[in-house]
């Protein structure tokens, strides 16, 4: 390479590097919209819309909840991903991002379904799997008598439960639920390996700015780690989880291959 190129390189390098900062300290210059896949009142939708009020604040710009619902989530989290790459639209995605390139409804290769399989093999019982439109469906079942069990998320089921309409027999999160601490896990109750981790995160088009995803990941920890947003995911069975930006990516590329050994061990294949 002649030195001209190898200027002409640096000079270019310089430019990106510049173009990158100046997009980091003009971040967020409008709306910030938070794309929830799946109804209001899921988990995920809720914890958005307690986020929302506290990145508001702090990153000085309107934070607002849209919906945009199919296809288990899929057609939000696309959405983002075709959105303009500048940290303004943001999915909020949980566990269920890691099997979506196999499974794509919202019964098959849920984070649900996915804990139900891992109970299964663990347990080495055969059960007869009935796909539901949500959780209301499924605990309609359930209270009817018309089916024997479903993994469902705490707060979906506290009130039935308080109300002995329904009796929690396990949790199958790696420790137990705030809301249920006198239920034990599944791998407490003797079912190796039988936990799966239901988890809650943000993210945005893989071509956003790296100084803009690590602003995102600091205002997002700082907003879960707050007092009142604690709180409020307590009461709702969610144990609040900050992570640093490289270990939340070395979580979803582990899930991505744990999962991949799940859905062909429980013989799970997309509809």
């Amino acid at each position: 390479m002649t030195t001209l190129k190898r200027d002409r390189w640096i000079l270019l390098a310089a430019a990106m590097l510049v173009s990158g900062i100046a997009a980091a300290q003009s971040f967020p210059s409008r709306t910030i919209r938070l794309v929830s896949g799946v109804t209001p009142g899921s988990a995920s939708d809720t914890t958005a819309r307690i986020v929302a009020e506290k990145l508001q604040a702090s990153l000085g710009q309107a934070v607002i909840v849209e919906n945009k619902l199919g296809v288990g989530g899929l057609i939000g989290a696309a959405y983002v991903a075709h959105a303009e790459p500048d940290g303004h639209a943001i999915s909020i995605y949980t566990s269920a991002f890691t099997v979506a390139l196999v499974a794509t409804t919202a019964g098959i290769g849920s984070s649900t379904h996915m804990n139900l399989e891992r109970f299964r093999i663990s347990a080495g019982i055969d059960v007869l799997q009935l796909p539901m439109k949500g959780a209301p469906d499924a605990l309609t079942e359930v209270l009817t008598g018309r089916a024997d069990f479903y993994f469902a998320l705490p707060f979906q089921v506290g009130p039935q439960v308080k109300e002995g309409k329904l009796r929690a027999l396990a949790v199958g999160s790696p420790k137990r639920s705030a809301l249920f601490p006198e239920v034990p896990t599944t791998v407490e109750a003797g079912y190796r390996n039988s936990d799966y981790n239901f988890w809650i995160g943000a993210l945005v088009a893989s071509k956003t700015p790296r100084d803009i995803v690590l602003r995102l990941n600091r205002e997002f920890n700082a907003a879960v780690n707050s007092p009142d947003v604690r709180e409020k995911f307590l009461k709702l069975g969610v144990d609040p989880l900050s992570m640093s930006l490289p270990d939340f990516e070395a979580m979803i590329k582990q899930e991505f291959e744990s999962n991949a050994e799940l859905i062909k061990a429980a013989g799970i294949k997309a509809n």
